[in-house]
């Protein structure tokens, strides 16, 4: 899930076409659009033809949250938590680039 602000800096153009889908939130249900990202990248790792879904997240607009990765994004990645750090590590995952 991404923020329509993240989505207008990713050139991402909501039109009355694009496909939505319904969600429920703690407001109710509410139809979002649903589009596909060619690359994403967080944290020097990318995810290529990433399905998301663009909707406000918080209190308004302009909410500080600019996403929320799901596991479209997590799959192949293994994780730990380590001293309070999270390791991510794609090397089993072939749809994915890390930085060598």
């Amino acid at each position: 899930v991404i923020s329509p602000a993240v989505a207008k800096a990713l050139g991402i153009v909501i039109k009355k076409d694009t496909p939505k889908i319904n969600l429920m939130t703690a407001n109710g249900m509410v139809e979002a659009p649903f589009v596909k990202v060619p690359s994403f990248e967080v944290g020097g790792i990318t995810v290529n033809n990433l399905d998301v879904i663009v909707q406000p997240l918080g209190a308004g607009e302009e909410s500080a949250i600019a996403g929320l990765l799901g596991l479209n994004f997590f799959n192949g990645i293994n994780f730990s938590i380590q001293n309070n750090a999270l390791i991510l590590d794609t090397r089993q995952h072939l749809g994915l680039t890390a930085p060598q």
